[in-house]
């Protein structure tokens, strides 16, 4: 037991390694093991208080759960490129509009990238639309929010370490363009308590989807304003092709 302990990182590792979109990638149960260690992942980070990295944790785990297979992606840390993982979510909510110049429905996408497996360093970004800046994280009163509204930040990014603290975005610019959609994918039976926004309810139809996504952003170390303000990071990622999913939402009934 001792043996299959010390051995289970490598193996995971291992299991990351082939999730390139080659046809020697993993089968589904495999992308399920990966999942399962962003489950875990995102439970630690909630019992630590980090809401968004757990948040980021999940939406990796339940895209992985779709079936799409994770893309290499270069991503520079301080001035340091490395190879990640990464994969996209695209979420579209009929029925909710935006309070911006931008029109139609409520509309965001999720890129996350890790290194490592499992998992030791965890960035996501997340455009609503296809551009967006990020800045300090602002938080609105839902009662001074018309009806049917939802008024988001334009972009939030947040950055961690396994074990550390989370940086979270406080200026820079992303985009992030959905490129083209594919077959339908398997819709996940379930979705964690922990993830953002669409937890209230299932999708109600996945498809494959490829997104072209960069972003620059300076992190800082959470709490704003604490101890560490000072210390912040730059987080770049040039344009690069990431698969991913596109999740429709329909209006939930009013009861």
């Amino acid at each position: 037991m001792l043996m299959l302990r010390r051995f289970a990182p490598l193996v995971l590792g291992m299991l990351l390694i082939a999730c390139g979109e080659d046809s020697t990638g993993p089968g589904a149960v495999d992308l399920r093991l990966v999942a399962r260690s962003f489950d875990d992942l995102g439970l630690s980070r909630q019992r630590d208080g980090d809401g968004n990295g757990a948040a980021a944790s999940q939406a990796a785990a339940i895209a992985l759960r779709t079936g799409i297979r994770p893309a290499r992606v270069r991503i520079a840390v301080d001035g340091v490129t490395e190879d990640y993982w990464a994969v996209e979510i695209e979420r579209g909510f009929a029925g909710i509009n935006m309070l911006s110049s931008v029109s139609g429905p409520f509309l965001g996408r999720t890129l996350v990238a890790w290194r490592g497996g499992p998992a030791e360093r965890v960035i996501s970004i997340t455009v609503m639309g296809d551009t967006g800046t990020f800045s300090l994280m602002r938080y609105y009163g839902l009662d001074a929010l018309p009806p049917n509204r939802i008024l988001p930040d334009p972009a939030f990014g947040v950055m961690f370490d396994r074990g550390g603290p989370a940086h979270v975005s406080i200026d820079g610019g992303a985009r992030s363009t959905r490129e083209s959609l594919g077959a339908e994918c398997v819709t996940p039976e379930r979705e964690s308590i922990l993830e953002m926004l669409s937890s209230f309810y299932l999708p109600a139809t996945c498809q494959r989807a490829r997104f072209f996504t960069r972003f620059n952003m300076r992190v800082q170390e959470w709490p704003i304003g604490g101890l560490n303000a000072a210390r912040t990071r730059v987080v770049e990622m040039a344009g690069q092709a990431v698969p991913g999913v596109r999740f429709e939402y329909q209006p939930m009934e009013r009861r």
